[in-house]
């Protein structure tokens, strides 16, 4: 298992009107992991003022695919993310 900070929503907004973000450490299992790509989204979304966080506008995030068929969203860019995973090899098994 390794810990992780997810960035979420919960569907509810501030008094400007703006979808409220949360942030939380979740823990996965590497195993679980389909794939994994940059959240381009999301980063739009900060560098427009859409993500009401004190998150530096400089943050990448990933989006994480499972074999659920659940994504999300994790803080940090996807090589930091392989590496926390212990590296591209690990990954895809079975």
């Amino acid at each position: 298992m390794i810990k992780l900070v997810e960035i979420f929503t919960n569907g509810t907004h501030n008094g400007q009107g703006l979808t409220r973000y949360f942030l939380r450490e979740i823990f996965v299992n590497p195993v679980n992991i389909s794939y994994f790509i940059e959240d381009n989204n999301m980063k739009r979304k900060l560098v427009d003022g859409l993500v009401d966080l004190d998150i530096d506008t400089r943050q990448t995030f990933t989006k994480l695919s499972l074999r659920t068929g659940k994504e999300i969203t994790i803080v940090g860019p996807p090589s930091t993310i392989s590496e926390r995973l212990g590296g591209s090899s690990n990954l895809l098994k079975g």
